[in-house]
This record gives structure tokens, C-alpha cells and sequence, in this order.
């Protein structure tokens, strides 16, 4: 999803490391299909998820409301249209055990709006709140990660034969703190 228009510098980087991710899944001979803005449209997106072993998604984080604890968050944003925890619950069919992979504000806990410091109980209810409507679906696995590299960094670990965990603990920045 755009971050600050169509074809900002913020947009361009996010589709840059998303290229990134498509190239490993791409190298082991994976069926990528990518949506980057202006086009895909929700119908295009659900179309190609559907079955899908990995969804990846860079762009907003979405609340509801004003942020507070607990905050409402949960769902993506593709084409300035919010598609809400319950929409992706209702129109994306994953394949068992798929691998989700999010970036935007609070899908780790963490957000560029934030305007105090949040307790670690608010980033797990985030997190629980953005991974939920994809564990119902059935996933496997769900990565929340602000860096660029980490999406194809953690695919390139699974294809190596890393376990979730390993893969996760093998990224640069992972702190077991």
C-alpha cells in the first residue's frame, strides 16, 4: 500500500525492499504475484491470495478511533480503502500453515504516532490484534519487522530450512531481551 502517495520517496523504498522479498520467493520458484501502487485492486489481491503460502503486505497500520490503551488496530490499506481485520477474515482464503510477513505501524506493537511510550502488554495486544484475522485463516507464521531487508532475510532463512523461531532469531536486530 502507498505510504505517502502513489509515488513517494516512502512508497518507492517499501516497493523497492518488497522487490526484495518477491526476488527470494521468485529464486525458489514460488508463484509471486505483486501489487504495488496505483495498481492491484482488493478483487486482484484476493484473487492471487487465494491458496497463497505467503502473504506479504508493506504500507499503513490502521487504528480505529484515537489511540489509546488498549488501542484498536488491525487490517490494511491498499488504494486509500481500509480492508479491516474482518474483511481479510471474510475474503482472503490462505493455504494451510501459510507465512504472513506485515510492515506499518502497530503490526509489531510500535507506531510513528505513538506520543508516549507504549508497556510491552500494549505491543503484545497489537501484534495479537494484527496477527489474529490471519491465525484464524490458518497461518503458520507472522512476521512483523520495520526493517527493509528483513522480509526477504527471513524468507531466504526458511528456505534454507530454518524453523519460524530460527529464522527470526537469525535476523540482525533480533534482541532476545
Amino acid at each position: 500500500g502507498a505510504i505517502d502517495g502513489d509515488s513517494g520517496p516512502a512508497t518507492a523504498i517499501e516497493v523497492a525492499n518488497m522487490r526484495l522479498a518477491a526476488a527470494v520467493l521468485r529464486n525458489n520458484n514460488v508463484q509471486v504475484y505483486e501489487f504495488y501502487p496505483p495498481s492491484g485492486n482488493w478483487d486482484q489481491i484476493k484473487a492471487a491470495a487465494n491458496g497463497a503460502h505467503f502473504f506479504l503486505y508493506r504500507g499503513h497500520g490502521i487504528f480505529y478511533g484515537d489511540i489509546q490503551h488498549p488501542s484498536q488496530v488491525g487490517g490494511i490499506s491498499i488504494g486509500g480503502t481500509i480492508y479491516s481485520s474482518d474483511v481479510i477474515r471474510s475474503d482472503i482464503k490462505l493455504a494451510p500453515n501459510a507465512i504472513i510477513m506485515l510492515y506499518g505501524c502497530y503490526v509489531s506493537g510500535s507506531s510513528g504516532d505513538d506520543r508516549f511510550s507504549i508497556t510491552s502488554s500494549e505491543a503484545q495486544w497489537r501484534v495479537n490484534q494484527y496477527s489474529d484475522p490471519f491465525f484464524d485463516l490458518g497461518a503458520a507464521g507472522y512476521y512483523a519487522n520495520w526493517f527493509g531487508d528483513a522480509f526477504a532475510k527471513f524468507l531466504e532463512y526458511l528456505f534454507q530450512g530454518k524453523t519460524l523461531g530460527d529464522a527470526y532469531k537469525s535476523y540482525a536486530d533480533y534482541n532476545a531481551a
